[in-house]
């Protein structure tokens, strides 16, 4: 009787199918979709992750969306070093160009691979291990690359009349954006105290994603190598204060009150160890600070930092407390 009944209901299922016009190759496609989407709801396996990302052409990277992802590893005969497979769902906003934020680090969305079984997206990551600053009319725009040695089978300088120049080459990915697109050849970088300057682009071998060879340069007196932002024709930087490496507020607050500091592309707030002052509000751009109604505490003066979204030091502000008269 059990096998009557099951027998029944698999008849009516090939029915229902028949009647909304569904094959049962698109019934089992349906399946693989629906168990896809449940296993990144739920959690259902540990290489499953809650992650920021921002979509793609977006040029102010600190606009993210959270979404959970699957990661896992390209097989060891493609393996690469800093590279994962991606796996999201067949409606994610995160496609090609896009940057997720997973296991401490940025990572670069590139080309999409194809699956068997079209349940879900898969795309190859590639982690981001350097942020670069680009100055263009006055304000801060600040992106992780991914960056690769060129430098083959020379000796790594060259010789100009009496100066030897690193001839160091190498090739930066960066995602696509109505920022990205004003850099061209010549456009110079900042990268870890050293200048770098664009002499090749292509912006058509990966979708949204731009490449970059960039050589080796020699800097200038307009380049802050401290903060790695090197000057070009378009920087605008003469007599302009950059909002995105300073924090605004207040220098004195008063005991008992509390004062808001603000940073454009802060992400994360600290202050140094004290007992006087502590961190009420902390959000992208902007926190509150808060001191005891103490008078003991008059005069004592607290650092404030300011940190990106890459954990990268913007600045610091020292806070001293004031009385009330």
């Amino acid at each position: 009787m059990d096998g009557d009944k099951m027998n029944n209901e698999v008849i009516n299922r090939h029915k229902r199918r028949w009647y909304e016009g569904e094959t049962d190759s698109e019934s089992s496609l349906n399946q693989a979709i629906e168990n896809f989407n449940e296993l990144l709801d739920n959690k259902m396996s540990p290489s499953v992750h809650t992650i920021e990302y921002t979509k793609p052409f977006e040029y102010d990277t600190s606009i993210r969306f959270k979404e959970n992802i699957l990661v896992s590893d390209i097989s060891r005969q493609e393996q690469i070093k800093d590279q994962k497979l991606l796996h999201v769902k067949l409606n994610s906003n995160i496609t090609s160009g896009s940057y997720i934020w997973w296991n401490n680090y940025p990572w670069l969305v590139s080309n999409e691979d194809s699956n068997a079984v079209q349940d879900h997206k898969t795309y190859t990551i590639i982690k981001c291990g350097v942020v670069i600053n680009y100055m263009y009319d006055g304000t801060m725009y600040s992106y992780p690359i991914v960056i690769s040695n060129l430098t083959l089978y020379a000796d790594g300088s060259k010789e100009l009349v009496n100066l030897t120049l690193s001839s160091a080459k190498y090739s930066i990915q960066i995602s696509e954006n109505d920022v990205t697109n004003m850099m061209d050849n010549n456009t110079r970088f900042a990268i870890r105290g050293r200048i770098f300057e664009i002499s090749l682009v292509d912006d058509f071998t990966s979708d949204n994603i731009r490449t970059f060879t960039v050589c080796e340069s020699v800097a200038n007196s307009l380049d802050d190598l401290d903060n790695d932002i090197a000057w070009n024709e378009d920087s605008d930087i003469e007599d302009v204060v950059n909002p995105y490496l300073t924090i605004t507020g207040n220098d004195v607050i008063l005991i008992g009150d509390t004062t808001e500091y603000t940073s454009p592309n802060a992400m994360e707030w600290v202050l140094e160890k004290n007992d006087a002052l502590s961190i009420v509000l902390s959000e992208n751009g902007r926190c509150k600070v808060k001191c005891k109604a103490n008078s003991e505490y008059i005069g004592m003066e607290v650092k404030l930092k300011a940190y990106n979204g890459f954990g990268i030091f913007i600045d610091e502000k020292i806070i001293r407390v004031g009385g009330l008269f």
